[in-house]
């Protein structure tokens, strides 16, 4: 066989394989923690400077309620975008540091999460957040038995039974 034959044949032969592959990428794909993030940072950026263009604004017009009508609607997709950080699953260990980062940066700051009043229940932000991790965290490990027992019942968890868990510290 000669090489110009053979090369045709080994270049038909390497498109007809990769036809039905999917297409490669050079980048990796983005792990959604990092889009979470991103969002929840705009919204608070945009609540700031809701908040300012509130306090600079003449106390008792009609540019003033309009003022204050915007800084509600950015509060409540603030609040919107720390749900859903706090619901994004990483796909990745980075992802997983990177939400963790994000999260004790931003509450060093002396900001709070929503449900603050509330925070060790299955309603609350940080108990989502959590759950959320640990599902990343197994999942990654290859771990099975971590998904949310009930989508109805936040309460109720198949991960281990808290009896099981050793303590090793005092209640305060």
């Amino acid at each position: 066989m000669s090489t110009a034959t053979r090369r045709g044949f080994l270049a038909g032969a390497a498109a007809t394989a990769l036809a039905g592959a999917p297409a490669l990428s050079a980048e990796p794909p983005v792990d959604p923690a990092l889009d979470a993030i991103t969002k929840h940072r705009q919204a608070f950026a945009d609540l700031l400077a809701a908040i300012t263009a509130t306090d600079n604004t003449d106390p008792h017009t009609d540019a003033r309620s309009d003022a204050e009508d915007r800084q509600t609607e950015a509060c409540s997709h603030e609040t919107d975008m720390a749900w859903e950080l706090a619901g994004t699953t990483p796909t990745t260990t980075a992802g997983i540091a990177a939400m963790l980062e994000y999260v004790n940066r931003y509450e060093t700051a002396g900001e709070e999460w929503p449900n603050v009043h509330d925070c060790t229940g299955p309603g609350s932000w940080h108990f989502k957040l959590r759950q959320t991790m640990a599902r990343a965290a197994a999942k990654l490990s290859g771990a099975a038995g971590f998904e949310q027992a009930d989508a109805g019942d936040e309460r109720r968890s198949d991960l281990v039974s808290v009896a099981a868990i050793p303590y090793r510290g005092t209640v305060q």
